[in-house]
């Protein structure tokens, strides 16, 4: 498995507020009462940071696909082959890119937001059926 490290985000910025000011640093302004800002402070406690290492080729680390499924694979253990990742219209969040995830029973939706070149933030948007439930808390 490629050289990927997964981290809950509120271990790194223990509140909303600390990563909010890390994206500022970094020139991801959120503006307060959008969608967006809703779902980092809603969801916050399940968001995941992905870092990537140098074992992954500038191609894979830009593919936001790749970085799903192996962020599915090993925080999930979800095999690739029982993976269905379809890529929503981000009609509903002003940054980032947002999946729906299935498998054989249950569904869940994620943002996905590039950071930096090996640094990305995934938060759930939606969770449905039990499985999910208990993977993400």
């Amino acid at each position: 498995m490629y050289g990927i490290e997964i981290k809950k985000a509120k271990l790194l910025y223990p509140t909303p507020n600390g990563f909010n000011n890390y994206l500022k640093e970094n020139n991801f302004y959120v503006k307060e009462a959008t969608s967006f800002s809703h779902l980092i402070y809603e969801n916050y406690q399940f968001a995941f940071l992905v870092t990537l290492n140098e074992e992954i080729n500038t191609k894979e680390k830009g593919d936001s696909l790749f970085i799903m499924k192996q962020f599915l694979l090993k925080e999930f253990s979800i095999p690739l082959s029982q993976q269905y990742i379809f890529e929503w219209d981000n009609n509903i969040y002003d940054k980032g890119i947002h999946y729906l995830v299935e498998t054989s029973e249950d569904s869940c939706s994620f943002l996905l937001l590039k950071l930096e070149s090996t640094k990305f933030f995934i938060v759930p948007t939606s969770i449905t059926g039990k499985n999910w439930s208990e993977f993400i808390r």
